[in-house]
């Protein structure tokens, strides 16, 4: 039934009610979570948006403010509360910071206190909030996670090879895992005092060229445990087994260098990612002249010039949940979606689980030139995918320049991709005109695509990447097009030249965009060389971490990165990892983390290094592109579900502000029969099941893999307690709606949590709370006469001793607590001997719970006489006056005419 409460609107009637009132000054920091320790660290951000409500002892709500993310910590303060106050924590039903529909309160809930709380003393309390996305799952405190890398490498990885010898394409490694801290610099060293083998630290050896081919794609599904790369055309460089669609996956706790990891080809399935004929159809590895050893022998590879970027598949990404892996094939320019359908065992999909979808071609009209797609993000049920506008018409002719030439990024509902993307972000390509790249005075201007060869100094931009930093900024991975089409030593693509060339750097970009707090995005500027907000110069020639290198960066190289970026969410470090050119010494590719909030240098390894730059022959790539992604290893969120036993002294079914938890009160966790585990409540009557690694307390219960996702359990309480010698039985059940304060015990003690409760990995549940009272169990069930609970008409009734008020409603006392409205009227307000009346009666269930055993009481008075009741249908007793509803459904209304006359 309803209960009914007198509300005080706002603090003035309060003050005037009790003058001498000490109001209450609470406050606290909500924030993200993500390595799942209750506490704020120093990389977790605040969250504005979030409403706090406050409400005293008696149920009144005496506060609410809305947290913000402008003034630091705490994030939000409410006045106007006294004594013992519950507070409460409710995320936005949307918004582009948070959202409630994939938000979820943090693990942890002992360590923070959950999304209700409860002060005991208001004017000095604190009551923090940790919220997360599981998405965004760091691992636990001190995790060191993997990076993985994506090797390109010189000629033809199918050739034979006789085993071991590396100096052959087939046995050098394409992908790569190392400790995500490694840093082969000391701040103090110089790098050329340190060996190739003192630079190049910790490398794990996860595929080879045999298997793979050029690779750039790179995604890891936490749910599989397994690394999906993706095929990319790469002059000099031979695609593997699976061609130009090909998508392989690995087990990178147990790499196997001998397997055959080829998982589908989009090519296989009749998605083609190239032309069967032409300047784009891409020929086999040995037409295009690729040398078993490409020591000494440098390419032409003449028709790769044009292919790359344009053929074969760009990034590649997966879902949060395992489910679905995404890629861009660059030939037909769609949008690829791959359903798994088992997101701990990736099944092959065929031809009829793929899906493609079409990328705008906003902004690319004119002298703006063709629209590129490359780069994909899923983030938040989103998912992103980013183009450049090349400057190359369809004709393939220079039209453009940086001013007219765009990066756009689109943003797709992840759940209905048939849906157009929004334009998400865009900007034209001028913002690097006056940046010179090194001393040499070579430009870092972006120029357009073109099919004419170019090596030094030739900027083609690709947005090759987007990822999201722990603020929720947006960063964007620009790769130079030219930096793979080019080489080293290589020849010109004209097949009569000789003579080598040499691609003098690789410079792409990371471009930082800030989110402010309505979500839009504007480019970060910082103090390195050319206003770049992150330093991506050279470390060689120049001290380490040093914020300039010469005047304007003359003497060491600037735009090192080569596209491919990565983030992570850890507690205490936020930062971007990228490839890039030069990150050690001279003549390499490796990777640089920077620190995404100051732009500096943190850290960086070397992958590979070219001893024999610039001497001919040679096919090596020198300081040109030769890596791909970066992917770093995550976990599947852990779950959390539980919370609190309390003492319901006012026997109302709800946790009022002041009633106390119970301690010592034995808790099971049920899978079907089978109990997983029993906690015992602590001090402030509070318990959690967790399947997350830690080391069990007696009122938390870790490692419990049972525990999973939806998946239905039982959470079992006693039927009653003994608190300080006296016996409590379980209070009343699903009172008042509210899940989060209610009781959740019917009368056996047994909880159930269904599947929906617990949908997703990370998808932690603190509602599950259970009171005891001192009223009696239920015995029986008694009928409710003149209750308050009872919505009534109030019309008067024509008929003395008949007014609406002696209608009852008695209802199953096992039935979930339901809200009942009754309303009686009468066809006519005065009657005289002999006339006819009618009573109508509608009975409506407003709860969300199904009522039975439901009966009406509305007995007829002497001075009437039944004559008849509608529907005839309808178990009406004129006699008893019992109306036997019996079931009435959730939000449902049933209705009863009642036909007498006036003795």
């Amino acid at each position: 039934m309803k209960h009914y409460r007198q509300l005080w609107l706002g603090t003035l009637g309060a003050t005037l009610f009790v003058p001498q009132m000490v109001l209450a000054d609470i406050s606290g920091t909500v924030f993200r979570d993500f390595n799942a320790n209750g506490t704020q660290d120093s990389a977790e951000p605040l969250v504005a948006g979030v409403l706090v409500k406050a409400f005293d002892s008696s149920g009144n709500q005496c506060g609410t403010t809305q947290t913000t993310t402008a003034g630091g910590t705490p994030n939000y303060s409410l006045a106007g509360c006294s004594g013992s106050v519950r507070v409460e924590f409710e995320p936005p039903a949307s918004g582009c910071q948070i959202d409630k529909t994939i938000d979820f309160s943090a693990l942890g809930g002992d360590a923070y206190g959950t999304s209700v709380q409860f002060l005991s003393n208001g004017s000095s309390g604190t009551a923090n909030f940790a919220v997360h996305y599981p998405g965004e799952y760091g691992g636990s405190a001190g995790n060191t996670p993997k990076l993985f890398n994506v090797v390109m490498r010189a000629g033809d990885p199918l050739a034979s090879a006789p085993a071991g010898d590396e100096s052959y394409t087939a046995n050098q490694s394409t992908v790569l895992a190392s400790d995500y801290f490694i840093d082969s610099v000391a701040a103090t060293d110089t790098p050329w005092s340190k060996t190739a083998a003192q630079r190049q630290l910790g490398h794990t050896v996860l595929a080879k060229a045999s298997q793979t081919g050029t690779l750039w794609g790179n995604a890891y599904s936490a749910p599989a445990k397994r690394l999906f790369v993706s095929a990319f055309v790469r002059r000099h460089a031979g695609l593997g087994p699976l061609g130009a669609g090909g998508i392989y996956m690995i087990d990178p706790a147990n790499p196997n260098l001998s397997a055959n990891l080829g998982f589908v080809s989009l090519d296989n399935l009749g998605f083609p990612t190239h032309a069967a004929s032409g300047t784009y159809n891409i020929k086999s590895n040995s037409a295009r002249s690729l040398p078993a050893v490409p020591a000494g022998v440098p390419t032409h590879d003449t028709d790769a010039y044009q292919q790359v970027g344009k053929t074969a598949l760009g990034d590649l990404d997966i879902s949060a949940d395992g489910r679905y892996l995404f890629t861009v094939n660059l030939y037909d320019r769609k949008l690829y979606r791959l359903d798994l359908q088992n997101p701990a065992a990736p099944i092959v999909p065929t031809a009829a689980q793929v899906t493609a979808y079409d990328i705008p071609n906003t902004n690319c009209t004119g002298t703006a030139g063709e629209y590129r797609p490359f780069g994909i993000k899923t983030h938040r049920n989103k998912l992103y995918v980013g183009t450049v506008c090349s400057g190359e018409n369809a004709a393939e002719s220079v039209v453009g320049t940086s001013a007219t030439m765009k990066l756009n990024v689109f943003e797709y509902d992840a759940n209905n991709l048939a849906t157009a993307p929004t334009l998400h972000y865009s900007q034209d390509l001028s913002y690097r005109d006056s940046t010179k790249l090194h001393s040499d005075n070579v430009s870092g201007q972006w120029f357009p695509w073109k099919t004419t060869y170019d090596d030094i100094g030739y900027n083609a931009p690709l947005l090759t990447d987007i990822e999201f930093d722990n603020q929720g900024n947006m960063l964007l991975g620009l790769a130079d097009r030219n930096s793979y089409q080019t080489g080293s030593a290589n020849y010109p693509i004209n097949s009569a030249q000789t003579s080598s060339r040499t691609k003098y750097y690789g410079n792409g970009d990371i471009i930082k965009l800030n989110r402010d707090a309505s979500c839009h995005y504007t480019p970060a500027t910082g103090a390195y060389v050319n206003n770049d907000f992150y330093d991506d110069a050279a470390r060689w020639i120049r001290t380490y971490n040093s914020a300039t290198c010469g005047a304007n960066g003359s003497t060491c190289h600037n735009e090192t990165p080569l596209g491919g970026i990565t983030t992570h969410r850890f507690g205490d470090h936020n930062e971007v990892v990228g490839a890039a050119n030069v990150p050690v010494a001279m003549t390499s590719n490796g990777y640089i983390a920077w620190d995404n909030t100051t732009g500096a240098q943190v850290r960086a390894n070397e992958i590979w290094f070219d001893p024999n730059y610039q001497t001919s022959p040679n096919s090596f790539f020198g300081k040109a592109g030769g890596l791909g992604d970066l992917e770093t290893l995550s976990e599947v969120a852990p779950i959390e579900i539980g919370n609190r036993v309390w003492l319901d002294t006012d026997n109302d079914g709800l946790q009022d502000a002041g009633e106390n938890g119970i301690p010592n009160v034995q808790v099971q966790l049920l899978s079907g029969a089978t109990v997983v585990a029993t906690a015992t409540t602590a001090a402030d009557g509070t318990y959690y099941f967790t399947n997350a690694a830690g080391t069990d307390t007696t009122s938390k219960k870790f490692g419990l893999t049972q525990l999973q996702p939806n998946t239905a359990y039982t959470v079992k309480f006693p039927t009653t307690v003994t608190v300080s010698g006296t016996a409590y039985n379980l209070t009343t059940a699903t009172a008042g709606g509210n899940t989060l304060i209610d009781s959740n015990a019917p009368t056996s003690g047994e909880v159930t949590v269904a599947a929906a409760d617990i949908p997703t990995a990370g998808a932690n549940n603190h509602s599950f709370d259970v009171g005891y009272s001192s009223a009696p169990p239920p015995t029986g069930c008694t009928t409710i006469t003149n209750n308050a609970s009872i919505t009534q008409s109030g019309i008067s009734d024509p008929v003395a001793g008949n007014n609406s008020a002696s209608a009852a409603i008695q209802v199953n006392c096992t039935t979930p607590k339901t809200d009942l409205k009754l309303v009686k009227t009468a066809s006519k307000t005065t009657v005289r001997k002999g006339d006819t009346l009618t009573y109508t009666l509608v009975l409506e269930n407003e709860s969300d719970v199904d009522a039975t055993g439901v009966v009406v009481n509305d007995k007829l008075p002497t001075a009437m006489t039944y004559v008849s009741h509608a529907p005839a249908t309808a178990s009406y007793d004129s006699a008893t006056g019992n109306w036997t509803v019996g079931t009435l459904a959730a939000r449902q209304k049933i209705t009863l005419t009642i036909d007498v006359t006036v003795n």
